[in-house]
């Protein structure tokens, strides 16, 4: 994996979660840093080291999460994947 940034530098992420997923995001979330959207989907701001950590932690939620911001994350969370997706083609 890819690391974006200089190791212990933190960055601001805005995640979208799945409304079947809030209970377990919320763990990870100040209930300050939580807001819903008008489709009851949970939006989670957080500031948070990014490393190999941050990435496995938005992939274990497989399809039920978006990355908001930053798009850099975003970007490399498609990436990585794209790459898990070429694996399982013929």
């Amino acid at each position: 994996m890819q690391n974006q940034q200089s190791p212990g530098k933190t960055t601001e992420l805005v995640l979208l979660f799945h409304p079947f997923m809030k209970a377990l995001a919320e763990e990870y979330a100040a209930p300050e840093d939580c807001s819903l959207d008008p489709e009851g989907n949970l939006i989670v701001k957080m500031r948070i080291p990014e490393d190999g950590w941050l990435y496995g932690l938005i992939l274990s939620y497989g399809e039920y999460v978006t990355v908001l911001e930053p798009a850099h994350v975003r970007e490399q969370v498609k990436e990585i994947a794209e790459k898990i997706a070429g694996k399982y083609e013929n």
